[in-house]
């Protein structure tokens, strides 16, 4: 089965009871099953190699509210999901097929997954929630989702361990793609549940885990004030050579480097950020459970190196506040994902994150891979040698990936692109 549709989906901060009595103006309420807890579970390989367009997931519904059930003899809907999230909602391309729990990788292999992600493919994160349908009443083909008593979870083994409970109520409205549903319907009742953009799920579920191994591991961000950070523009075909260079540097093939020994994990996140228009200034602020993170970077400089690559920025980085936000009027929103690893130069002990992401803005895509080191500006000795591990790494990228170009382009600046 294959179904084109477009889902957007928000998040409010009002109570459950509220954003019932404002839906029920326009919308019908739909009961769909005597079991409404949906349980879901989501795949991938321990070093996340799944690309970013795809998810892999199972699905169940039960009746009851406490605690996960991973019964691998049941019936779930087994899924691939294939699309982008952006700011405009989650495009999709989605096959779904009701098999046993235990045959997941048969029905992926089905779905032409690479066999390579087939063979390490387990279950990673989970989540459990209220479902309630909803169709509104004078468009029928727009179908509206309400999840609430939202539980995350991470798998060790087959065993379900709990991350988090979600404060909010989430709302998907998804619709066919050939449907021409009126812009005012969503501004509507948006504006009464005061809507705005959250992350999926499922990378909800990264962000909490990520954490969780913060925690654990006493991971601390080390004390600076510069990011040095070079960038590379590649394509969405391009996302094996993340998994290429964690593999050489796992297997030490890339001499001095090591994966970082601390935290030798590859992360995988999911932000909405926002980014100031403007061209004298560089503020982002990142949403997390109604508390803003803001970051200002200044002073860029770029680095004319003797390999003629140029794309590595030195700039200083300092953390904002909200007084930031409210005196800066234009802001764009942009969905970016991210995956990181840590890596370690074993002779002067400088620390790297390699990370490639993926920003969406609208119908508009980037791709990037960044390199990205922090140092305090006091400390020149660092600076300079940090800066040549990288054009070490960016040798190494270079000779085996003849696809890719270096840039300075910054998040920011591809934003101001567009109207």
């Amino acid at each position: 089965m294959l179904e084109h549709r477009i889902e957007k989906r928000y998040f409010s901060d009002k109570s459950y009871e509220q954003v019932i009595s404002i839906l029920k103006k326009d919308f019908i309420y739909q009961k769909v099953s005597d079991k409404p807890y949906n349980q879901t579970i989501y795949f991938n390989t321990p070093n996340f190699d799944l690309p970013f367009e795809l998810s892999l997931r199972a699905r169940k519904y039960v009746k009851s509210k406490t605690g996960f059930i991973l019964n691998k003899n049941s019936i779930w809907s087994i899924e691939s999901k294939q699309g982008i999230c952006s700011i405009l909602g989650h495009h999709c391309k989605k096959k779904k097929e009701y098999a046993k729990f235990k045959v997941f990788k048969k029905i992926f292999k089905n779905y032409n997954v690479a066999s390579n992600i087939i063979s390490n493919l387990n279950p990673i994160f989970g989540t459990k929630y209220l479902r309630e349908h909803f169709v509104h009443k004078k468009y029928p083909h727009l179908r509206l989702s309400l999840d609430s008593s939202i539980t995350y979870y991470f798998f060790n083994k087959s065993k379900a361990i709990k991350l988090s409970d979600d404060l909010f109520v989430r709302l998907e409205l998804k619709y066919p793609k050939t449907e021409k549903i009126p812009k005012s319907i969503f501004t509507s009742f948006g504006k009464q549940l005061n809507l705005n953009t959250p992350i999926s799920k499922k990378d909800a579920c990264h962000n909490l885990y990520n954490k969780y191994l913060f925690n654990k591991y006493n991971n601390i961000v080390p004390k600076h004030d510069l990011e040095i950070e070079a960038k590379l523009n590649i394509s969405k075909t391009d996302q094996n050579i993340f998994i290429d260079f964690h593999r050489l540097i796992s297997q030490n093939k890339l001499p001095n480097f090591k994966v970082y020994k601390n935290y030798p994990f590859v992360y995988e996140t999911g932000k909405v950020q926002k980014f100031c228009i403007s061209k004298n200034k560089y503020i982002r602020y990142t949403i997390s459970k109604g508390n803003a993170g803001v970051t200002i970077k200044n002073n860029s400089q770029v680095v004319k190196d003797k390999y003629g690559y140029n794309c590595i920025l030195i700039r200083q980085e300092l953390p904002g506040n909200k007084k930031d936000i409210k005196n800066t009027k234009r802001f764009k929103e942009l969905y970016r994902k991210k995956k990181y690893f840590l890596i370690e130069n074993i002779n002067n002990k400088n620390t790297y994150s390699f990370c490639i992401d993926r920003c969406s803005y609208k119908n508009h895509v980037l791709y990037q891979i960044e390199i990205e080191a922090l140092a305090e500006s006091s400390n020149k000795f660092s600076i300079s040698s940090k800066v040549q591990d990288i054009l070490t790494m960016l040798t190494h990228l270079f000779k085996n990936n003849t696809q890719i170009r270096s840039t300075t382009l910054t998040k920011q600046e591809w934003l101001m692109k567009f109207k």
